[in-house]
């Protein structure tokens, strides 16, 4: 049973305050108690002495978890939790899934926010037992034991801050705990104390420096342009001698030699130039195109000819037949 007193100030604008006094044994003394209509200091008041709910996650906090995704879950926890390195370091990586999935394990469960709060703080105190304590798995069982006193018990006068489970609701915890931290204690013990070995990789590599783009050396792949816009607009002008330009100036000057040799070639290309054909009349092409056609067909015609002949004599040895075994009958 759960006695509530409720004092408020007669003062206009003034919060009330209530008083709740919980009265009864066990589970029981608190499934009247809405946790979601208390806040944070009121949820603490409603404890008895050494309970383990409202340790690491508040009331509000819990409240919102149970509303939020999984991804929102461990994404809060992370802040709650300052695992803020998780992408990073393994540790904190390890820690985070374990949290997460021990809230949601006991959030579908059924768990009330009273007893979600206590059961992250088992979990927490459990694996600080082994990080600061170094406990071994037996001392972090009996800690378990001892954390389990006074559930489904008729006194309360010891309590091991738990009492607000049922013997069921302990059983789970038992076994969950079991398999998710005892059967791997090992592995915790080293992750939280074992010597991880520094092991720095390096690899040396000789680099071959381009040398500078001076010839005879070319430019690297990255300056690299095509030929002919470098030398547009990028190549130096050529330097030309005073001989070199009388050489080409005399080229310049056609003379008699070079004008004869263009005459000689005018004339060839204009006999090139001649129709080969103007001398070529229809009756010369009529004949061209008998010979090609008798040359061509003339293979082809006779090809047909013997394979209608096959075909025929098959087709008369097959009528044949047919009249054999009709006079037979």
């Amino acid at each position: 049973m759960a006695n509530t007193t409720v004092k408020g100030s007669g003062k206009k604008g003034k919060t009330s305050h209530a008083t709740i006094q919980i009265m009864g044994k066990g589970q029981d003394a608190y499934k009247d108690i809405n946790w979601k209509t208390l806040s944070d200091e009121e949820a603490r008041n409603l404890e008895k002495e050494g309970s383990l709910a409202w340790k690491i996650l508040s009331n509000s906090q819990t409240q919102a978890l149970q509303d939020m995704t999984v991804e929102d879950v461990e994404k809060k926890l992370a802040v709650i939790l300052e695992l803020t390195n998780s992408s990073t370091d393994p540790q904190d990586a390890i820690l985070l899934d374990y949290y997460t999935v021990g809230f949601w394990w006991a959030k579908e469960e059924g768990f009330t926010s009273q007893q979600l709060s206590a059961f992250i703080t088992v979990l927490n105190r459990l694996l600080e037992n082994i990080k600061d304590k170094n406990y071994s798995l037996s001392e972090n069982i009996s800690d378990l034991k001892s954390m389990m006193v006074g559930i489904g018990a008729d006194s309360v006068e010891a309590s091991g801050g738990l009492d607000f489970l049922d013997v069921e609701q302990a059983i789970k915890i038992s076994d969950y705990i079991k398999s998710s931290l005892f059967q791997h204690h090992r592995m915790y013990e080293f992750m939280f104390h074992g010597q991880r070995k520094e092991e720095i990789i390096g690899t040396e590599l000789c680099v071959e420096t381009l040398p500078a783009a001076n010839v005879p050396f070319p430019a690297p792949l990255d300056e690299g342009l095509v030929e002919d816009m470098y030398n547009e607009y990028i190549a130096p002008p050529e330097a030309f001698d005073e001989s070199e330009n009388e050489e080409l100036a005399k080229s310049a000057t056609p003379n008699e030699e070079q004008l004869t040799e263009k005459k000689d070639e005018e004339v060839l290309k204009v006999q090139v130039e001649v129709d080969p054909l103007n001398d070529v009349t229809a009756d010369d092409v009529k004949r061209m195109f008998d010979i090609v056609s008798a040359e061509m067909f003339g293979n082809l015609q006779i090809d047909v000819t013997r394979k209608l002949r096959e075909r025929e004599v098959e087709i008369i040895t097959r009528i044949n037949k047919i009249h054999k075994v009709a006079e037979t009958t």
